[in-house]
């Protein structure tokens, strides 16, 4: 994973996550008043800066790869679960069936997903927080060794001889972050 800076990557994470919560008490807001003008729907998952940064992000490491895809999979079912509860607001049912079918699919659905979507993100962190320890794993080498290669992250198995050594691959290419 060539993070460059992993805390910031987090923190746009973290960030996007907030966001789909805050929208979230706002879509209970709309259920609780059957008031659909108390929620603004994004009509498609790529229109929000999160889903668009989950559709074109690129990475080079195979299980950030596969953990993005898997976001961008429940985001885009989160998104479809919002909308199918806003429509059914917008329904012209009596107050008390329309209340029971929103609470419904509002908390089979958008939670469900949402709780998905958490469970991923958690992941993510936690490889992002890998990807930090490395980094700052690599600071401490090129401090000790003074090592001018900025993407060295060398075992600390390496002694000062081989820390030279360009056959030597270093962490980095081991482990496939950075």
């Amino acid at each position: 994973m060539r993070v460059y800076d992993p805390y910031k990557l987090k923190s746009f994470l973290l960030l996007m996550w907030i966001k789909h919560v805050n929208r979230i008490k706002q879509l209970a807001d709309a259920v609780s008043n059957l008031d659909p003008s108390l929620f603004k729907s994004v009509k498609k998952p790529t229109d929000c800066p999160f889903g668009k940064w989950l559709a074109t992000y690129k990475a080079e490491n195979e299980e950030l790869r596969k953990l993005i895809k898997e976001a961008e999979e429940y985001h885009n079912m989160l998104h479809e679960s919002v909308g199918r509860v806003v429509s059914i607001i917008k329904n012209e049912l009596p107050d008390e069936e329309k209340r029971r079918k929103t609470l419904e699919e509002y908390y089979s659905s958008v939670l469900r997903n949402k709780n998905n979507l958490v469970t991923v993100l958690e992941s993510l962190t936690s490889l992002i927080d890998e990807a930090a320890a490395l980094k700052e794993k690599s600071s401490r080498c090129q401090e000790r060794t003074g090592c001018s290669n900025r993407s060295c992250h060398h075992s600390v198995k390496q002694n000062r001889k081989s820390h030279k050594d360009p056959s030597r691959r270093c962490l980095e290419e081991l482990s496939g972050y950075c």
